[in-house]
């Protein structure tokens, strides 16, 4: 009897290890893999168009420390400035979702360079890092900002995904060049956010799915799901950081805010905006948004 269950129990794991392997590699396609074209949302229609009328653009490119070939647009103010904002997209999105914030950002008189990230767009790749390899990509652009104008004064701001990128930035290194850093729904790693998702998207424990999922990461792009996380690097901050979330956040827990403004280490702010869904405070009170985000600017840019 007892070989017998425990046969039983032998196949049980091993139709469940089966199952959750099969399950990590569906999970790892359909969150990792995958080129994300160029789509302008409905939400950020009128600022693109207004921008894309206004403001001389152009196309700039680089090449990442892994070889891919990245692309940004770049859109210039009304008046030469010194003043510099890299606009950082989310996961699944574009640039455009960040023509809002170019729209204001150029009004003020930022130069701006809006990304696409690895995987998005027209920049190659075809798996998105959560943020990982994306924030030296990043940094980059900064050195291409930097050899264009050693005056430059430099701020990013990123939303969701391109907020964890901006803020895995602030615990590197940077250049005096770059004087804030604004994160608009970020998360605390790719490990907790995916296991939030998991547990109320799909109702799965983490265990041992996200492990599973992490080996394909770490097999097939070389990086750990635990790589990704912006709370260990904001620990390391230097830089002064603004903090923007929503209490109404169902995608990005709105607790994260409150993790990673606690785990910064340099001078910072927070801004909550009531009632907005994840990535929509800029439209749900854009008054409240700028006021906040000007003043906060205004403090290290000149």
């Amino acid at each position: 009897m007892a070989k017998k269950a425990a046969k039983r129990i032998a196949t049980g794991l091993g139709a469940l290890s089966a199952a959750g392997l099969l399950g990590a590699v569906l999970t790892y396609r359909k969150v990792g893999r995958g080129k994300h074209d160029i789509v302008i949302e409905n939400n950020c229609r009128p600022a693109y168009e207004k921008v894309t009328a206004t403001y001389k653009a152009s196309m700039w490119s680089f090449t990442s420390f892994d070889g891919l070939k990245l692309k940004a647009y770049y859109y210039q103010p009304q008046e030469p400035s010194h003043k510099y904002a890299i606009l950082v997209h989310g996961y699944h999105g574009c640039y455009t979702d960040m023509m809002p914030f170019a729209e204001h950002y150029l009004e003020k008189g930022y130069n701006c360079l809006m990304p696409m990230l690895r995987g998005h767009g027209l920049s190659a790749g075809d798996y998105a890092g959560f943020g990982y390899y994306d924030h030296y990509d990043i940094m980059g652009y900064i050195d291409l900002i930097r050899e264009k104008d050693e005056q430059a004064q430099i701020i990013l701001h990123g939303c969701s995904m391109g907020a964890a990128t901006v803020m895995m930035d602030a615990g590197e290194f940077l250049p005096r060049n770059v004087k804030a850093i604004i994160e608009d729904c970020g998360y605390t790693s790719a490990w907790d956010q995916l296991a939030y998702n998991l547990r109320t998207m799909y109702h799965l424990p983490p265990f041992p799915l996200l492990n599973l999922l992490d080996l394909s990461f770490r097999a097939h792009d070389q990086f750990s799901l635990k790589d990704a996380s912006p709370i260990k690097a904001i620990a390391h901050s230097t830089v002064p950081v603004l903090f923007v979330h929503s209490d109404a956040d169902d995608f990005v827990p709105f607790v994260m805010m409150d993790q990673l403004y606690d785990a910064c280490t340099s001078e910072k702010d927070r801004l909550v905006i009531p009632g907005a869904r994840h990535c929509m405070s800029i439209t749900t009170d854009p008054k409240m948004y700028w006021e906040k985000a000007d003043s906060f600017l205004n403090n290290y840019i000149q």
